[in-house]
């Protein structure tokens, strides 16, 4: 049996509907994943759990879940990172379990394993003590001598509600060095975490 016109057009109206449908749902899909990355002003939430907010310094970002990965040209010249880690996991390279109740004497070696466990030469290795969101926090801050470049780098960690903050940045040692290491203490100086 010929289809009839009016067959004809019903199947591309259903095509044409399923194709829309597709495309709206695809643009759902892709709202919701950049609704994780929302902007206040001058600031950005990261709206999945545990939300904080800080301020947004205008780099262009290659992941906005956990974690989010920022740079402001690209990810081999700087990159600043922020991980937030539940309780009883560990960071990539550590072989230690975060707990909620860490010390920033723990947090300190936690850090240091960390860094050390990605098998590549550090030196000027130093650590001290500071405040982030109203948490004891540990600021690490060394240099990596490699080749092709040397970068330093300066890391923060913090536990707060059951999670375990942990703000990384590292650049090429150029002339625009200072510049982008003032982005992220800007970062870090208006880190606040939200529940």
């Amino acid at each position: 049996m010929q289809p009839t016109p009016m067959t004809r057009i019903h199947r591309r109206l259903s095509f044409t509907t399923r194709l829309v449908i597709f495309a709206i749902a695809g643009q759902c899909l892709f709202g919701d994943l950049q609704a994780a990355l929302q902007r206040e002003g001058d600031n950005v939430v990261l709206t999945d759990k545990p939300r904080c907010r800080f301020a947004w310094p205008e780099w262009d970002y290659t992941n906005i879940s956990n974690p989010l990965l920022l740079t402001k040209n690209t990810l081999d010249r700087s990159i600043i990172g922020i991980m937030r880690i539940r309780a009883g996991d560990t960071l990539p390279r550590g072989k230690t379990k975060i707990t909620a109740t860490m010390s920033t004497q723990q947090i300190s070696a936690l850090l240091r394993e960390n860094v050390l466990g990605r098998g590549q030469r550090i030196d000027s290795l130093t650590a001290d003590n500071t405040t982030i969101s109203g948490a004891p926090a540990v600021r690490l801050r060394f240099t990596e001598p490699a080749s092709p470049a040397r970068r330093r780098a300066v890391e923060y960690g913090f536990v707060k509600g059951g999670y375990f903050f942990y703000l990384l940045f590292s650049a090429v040692d150029d002339p625009d060095y200072v510049n982008v290491l003032k982005d992220f203490q800007r970062i870090v100086s208006t880190f606040k975490v939200l529940d």
